[in-house]
């Protein structure tokens, strides 16, 4: 997130959403985007109740996600990013470890 925020137009906004809202409260956010450089006019740090952040992560971007409930498995959260227009329309879906789909991504964002 911290490469895509210089690369991207700066009409371009990021949101980073948390999937361990017991844990990442928004004082611990706020020094988590501190540690990265993140502009806070442009890069968003969200949190909420878990049945939201579950049901907006499943439902509203068609991730994988898991809570967690089993202390025996680690909260499991996708690691795409994905593309959502001024509209609200998903655009794209990008896997976060693939160079080329970046590189779609920052493509993909500035024609819109």
């Amino acid at each position: 997130m911290q490469r895509m925020q210089a690369l991207l137009p700066a009409s371009v906004h990021l949101v980073s959403i948390s999937v361990d809202p017991k844990r990442d409260t928004p004082r611990r956010l706020a020094k988590y985007a501190g540690h990265y450089g993140a502009n806070p006019e442009r890069w968003h740090f969200l949190t909420g109740p878990e049945p939201v952040i579950s049901s907006l992560t499943r439902e509203g971007f068609r991730l994988g996600y898991a809570d967690g409930s089993d202390p025996a498995e680690p909260i499991i959260h996708s690691q795409r990013f994905v593309l959502v227009d001024a509209q609200g329309q998903i655009r794209g879906y990008y896997a976060s470890d693939d160079p080329l789909q970046m590189e779609r991504l920052v493509r993909d964002a500035r024609s819109l």
